[in-house]
């Protein structure tokens, strides 16, 4: 990565942790990380943005995990976020994603991405989630990526080092990748080191991969060194790889 020292014309600087919660305040707007971001006391039990008990909410989120897309320019600058925590366990009022048009629920740095991110770090984080026995009529999507649940925006030279996805017990449709859980558009120039991407326990359609659980685009140039990457069901249908779970599209 190269460090720009100088702000491009129509960024706006993310210096603190309160610059980079303030992201979801205007979802459209282009933003360029000045500094490593430190998130590990910030969503740690007790801390400034550990939200109901359940850590960093995902910009785009809202308090039922529902989501807006990020749909501007997220340039991370070669800079990093650290230890940043998610948990899922206690959060998600199912019943009320019934009620919604998708029953889906995101998690990651953004919730939902559609413009551009690129050159960003990840690192020492974790995202979980435990979901209880279904008491709800119908069943949910579940999204997880470290950078983003679900994309339909070019993910470029980011990378994701020592950072650990867990869910278990999903009723149906779960996605889970170190960059992204599901993406409709291309990961160009991306890897992952030392983490671990693990879905257990679930009923069924289980996504899991090093870069992407589920892919509808190319992925290109991307290296996966996962130290776990594992899927299982009790039903049908759990698919893991390094790079991907499932594509659609070319891996090259």
């Amino acid at each position: 990565f190269t460090l720009a020292e100088e702000i491009p014309a129509g960024f706006i600087p993310i210096y603190t942790a309160d610059d980079l919660n303030n992201v979801r305040n205007n979802l459209s707007g282009n933003y360029i990380l000045m500094n490593d971001i430190d998130l590990t006391q910030a969503t740690a039990s007790g801390g400034k943005y550990d939200v109901n008990g359940g850590g960093w909410l995902p910009i785009g989120c809202a308090n039922d995990y529902t989501a807006t897309a990020y749909s501007g320019t997220f340039d991370g600058n070669g800079h990093k976020v650290i230890g940043m925590r998610i948990d899922f366990t206690d959060q998600i009022d199912y019943n009320l994603l019934n009620g919604s048009d998708d029953r889906a629920a995101y998690a990651g740095l953004f919730a939902k991405v559609t413009g551009k991110i690129t050159d960003l770090c990840i690192v020492n984080g974790s995202i979980e989630i435990i979901v209880p026995y279904p008491t709800y009529s119908m069943p949910i999507k579940i999204y997880f990526g470290s950078i983003a649940g679900y994309s339909n925006a070019e993910i470029e030279k980011c990378n994701v080092e020592s950072n650990n996805i867990m869910m278990e017990g999903a009723w149906s449709y779960a996605y889970a990748g170190g960059i992204v859980g599901y993406t409709d558009s291309a990961v160009n120039e991306c890897f992952v080191e030392n983490n671990s991407v693990v879905a257990e326990y679930n009923r069924n359609n289980t996504y899991i991969g090093g870069i992407a659980g589920y892919s509808n685009s190319n992925i290109t140039h991307c290296y996966s060194d996962a130290k776990r990457v594992e899927s299982s069901t009790f039903q049908s249908y759990a698919y893991a790889g390094g790079i991907v779970g499932y594509s659609n599209a070319p891996i090259t």
